[in-house]
This record gives structure tokens, sequence and C-alpha cells, in this order.
């Protein structure tokens, strides 16, 4: 029996990065593609973001790898977005050959010290005072994670400052279980960095979007928080969005009884078709990431009400990755209703109200009879 529970989570850790592997078959980006580049395109436009990051340096100039430090650094980073880009996508650039006619390139980059970084904060915050800081998820090198950045601030028209919180993933499908441990590493540093921006003149809310083992540490440093004294963060903290949280839901359940009912609630993605998270399932065991669980469950719906979440569904929303992983920023409905979330321009039912909301293949709230929305939410 034991022998028999091994074979299955070792066949599971391999499926696992059979798919992603199979799911990444083309190229990805190096270094490179963060080298600015003078060209210029008509039609194409620029989006400012932050980094900050506990990624060391790998010696090269404004590079860092998947090395863990307690050292934060932070950039400033224009990249210019082609005329013809369709949102949801991200046009790599070949090397450090962009054509901005037609992919994404760096304009400029520019290593801040931290008095540097909370200026360039203040300014890009302007008026709104409004901060969003993005996590990425596992399996990410450090130029797909700014690219990303660019993509969601560009597609979701936020309009503050647009913030990466980059953790020193190593970037490989064979790293999965060294990822997570990267991730607990950040804790710290991330809870840091909040109260840093917390700190920061000028800044009124800071919202917090999380992709797949980043909502690990969003959640954990949410959780620390709450057991220090300050989960609010000095009374900014604004929406969190957990999308495809690959955490066991078990887990999820025991740390979102510390942090306790928000206001506005934390808004999570999920989807049953989530290959895969499905499979990260399998290696811990066969218990439900929170991001594939069956909303239909009376223990689950028992869940979201005590925690008051609101939950979205996204079974029925395709994304352009294979697994079905990624639609949060690759599906046009989703990421614009994001961006109208942070905003706060969605009301009615699209308001981050408690319950359960399924979304159709457009990113609307159905509302036929019998459909979750009802069941679930008691709509």
């Amino acid at each position: 029996m034991v022998r028999e529970s091994r074979l299955r989570r070792c066949v599971g850790a391999g499926a696992l990065a059979l798919a992603l592997l199979l799911s990444a078959c083309g190229s990805r980006p190096t270094e490179a593609v963060l080298e600015p580049v003078a060209a210029t395109a008509a039609g194409a436009r620029n989006v400012r973001l932050l980094v900050a990051t506990n990624r060391k340096s790998d010696g090269v100039d404004g590079a860092y790898g998947a090395t863990r430090t307690y050292q934060m650094s932070y950039q400033s980073i224009a990249m210019s977005i082609p005329p013809g880009h369709l949102t949801g996508e991200i046009e790599w650039p070949e090397g450090a050959n962009g054509d901005p006619a037609r992919t994404f390139v760096t304009r400029d980059r520019t290593g801040l010290d931290e008095t540097a970084f909370r200026a360039a904060v203040r300014r890009q915050a302007g008026k709104s005072g409004e901060v969003l800081v993005f996590i990425h998820g596992f399996n990410t090198l450090y130029p797909e994670a700014v690219f990303r950045m660019a993509q969601i601030g560009a597609d979701s028209n936020f309009d503050g400052a647009s913030i990466l919180f980059s953790w020193p993933s190593e970037g490989d499908v064979t790293g999965y279980l060294r990822d997570r441990e990267s991730a607990n590493f950040s804790r710290d540093q991330l809870e840091r960095f909040l109260l840093l921006l917390a700190a920061t003149p000028g800044v009124r809310k800071i919202n917090l979007l999380a992709h797949s083992m980043g909502n690990w540490l969003a959640v954990e440093t949410l959780r620390q928080a709450k057991m220090k004294g300050d989960p609010e963060f000095g009374g900014k903290l604004g929406q969190v969005i957990l999308a495809a949280p690959d955490i066991d839901s078990q887990v999820f359940q025991s740390q979102i009884e510390v942090i306790g009912k928000r206001n506005p609630p934390i808004v999570v993605f999920v989807s049953r078709n989530d290959r895969a998270l499905a499979l990260s399932g399998r290696i811990y065991g066969g218990i439900p990431r929170v991001g594939a669980v069956a909303l239909d469950d009376p223990k689950v719906k028992a869940g979201i009400d005590r925690a008051g979440l609101t939950v979205i569904d996204l079974t029925d929303v395709k994304s352009a990755d294979s697994l079905n992983h990624g639609a949060f920023a690759q599906s046009p409905p989703i990421i614009q209703r994001i961006g109208r979330q942070l905003q706060g321009a969605l009301g009615g039912e699209d308001k981050p109200n408690p319950g359960v909301f399924v979304l159709d293949a457009a990113g609307m709230v159905l509302d036929t009879p019998g459909r979750l929305l009802h069941a679930v939410s008691g709509r």
C-alpha cells in the first residue's frame, strides 16, 4: 500500500513535468529581451512598470536569476506595446531584436535604490494613490514575469502604479518543489515590501493579484501579517485577487480562518478544467487545489460562506495555454474584468460580493435556473 501510494505520487510528478514541458514547448525569452531598444513604431504605446525582487543578480547588469537573496532589488522598466497587440497575448521578441511594430520591446530599464523606488511609486500612483502588486507563479523566468506584468498593465488599463514582485522561481519544470521552498523563503520579504508601500507617501490603496504558486506566497504573507497584528497594512490593503491558487484546499481553509473575512472580500478564480492544478493535486496525495475545487460540493459551499469569499468559476472560459491555467491574464474578458474590478467600476452582480459566480466564455455572469449563481450564492 505504501509503495503503491509513493508510485502514484511519482507518476503524478512526472506527468506534471511532462505536461508543463509540452505546454511551454515554444521558445522562452532570455535576458536579452530586457535590453532597451531605440527604435519606435507608429501607434505603439508605452507602459511603465516597477519591479521589486528578492532574486539575486546573476552578474549581468539588470539581470536576475533563481538564486535567493535577503536583499531586495528594484527596477523601473518602460515597455512598448505594438499597435496590433491582441488583448491577453504577449508578442515575444526574438532575443534583443524586438520590432516595436510587431512585438513587446523594452524602451528603458533603470535600477533604483529604495528611496528612488518609493519616489517612483508615489509618482506613478498619481492622484488615485492606487498600487497593483502582481505575484507570479511556478516555473517563471524573470523576463517572463516582467513581460506578463507589462501585458497585465496594458490590458487591464490599471490607473496607478503597476508593480511586479518577482520571487526566485527557478523557471524550470523540474523545479516544482524547489519553487515551493523559494515561495516560503519569500514570505518575510513580501510582508516587509507591502509595509514599505503602505508607508510610502501618496499610496492610498494596495491591490494584490497572485497567480498559481504565487498565491501560496500571497496568502501565507497575509496570514502572518494577521498574526502580527497588522492584517490590512495600515488600512491600505485593497482588493486581493487569487487566480488559480495552487494551494491545498484544506490548508487554504485554515489560512483563511486566520486571515478572516475582508471588505472587499477576497476574490478567487477557479476552474474545473485547470489541468496544471489537477496534476499538482496528484503530487500532493489527491487533495484538490483551491483553484480546481468542485463548487457543487456542499462542504466547499459551506467553507466559502464561512470565509465570505467571492469565488468566480472560469470553467467555461478558455485560456490560451493548453493547460487552461492562465485565463486570468490570457482571456480578454477576464483581464479586462480584473481591471474594472480594481477601478471599482463593477456594479450589480459584477461587484465582488461574497458567494459563487459562474462566468460564460465571454466573461458574462450566467443567470439560468440551477446554475451555481443560484444554487451556491442563494441568488
